[in-house]
């Protein structure tokens, strides 16, 4: 079995080999400095968290106002039917 320091690394798969360690330390920087300055898919995600974050502030309003549009309406139909009205 090989050690961990032969063993070939995958990343973002992509496999990777590497001489030594001091090869692979510098492998990995390059990867991560240039996942760091692409901006490639931030607007995407930009759009799907503001999304969501309607969804789940819609979501979330939904249950009071089906009560209160409910009670408007039973309300009216009391009035309507010649009862008290709650104004």
């Amino acid at each position: 079995m090989r050690a961990d320091s032969e063993r070939p690394a995958e990343v973002f798969g992509m496999r990777l080999k590497f001489a030594n360690a001091h090869e692979r330390n510098e492998q990995m920087k390059n990867i991560l400095m240039r996942l760091w300055k692409e901006e490639e898919g931030q607007d995407l995600i930009e759009y799907v968290l503001l999304v969501s974050l309607i969804a789940l502030v819609v979501a979330a309003a939904f249950p009071p106002l089906t009560t209160a549009i409910s009670n408007v309406f039973t309300v009216a139909g009391t009035c309507l039917g010649g009862g008290s009205c709650k104004i």
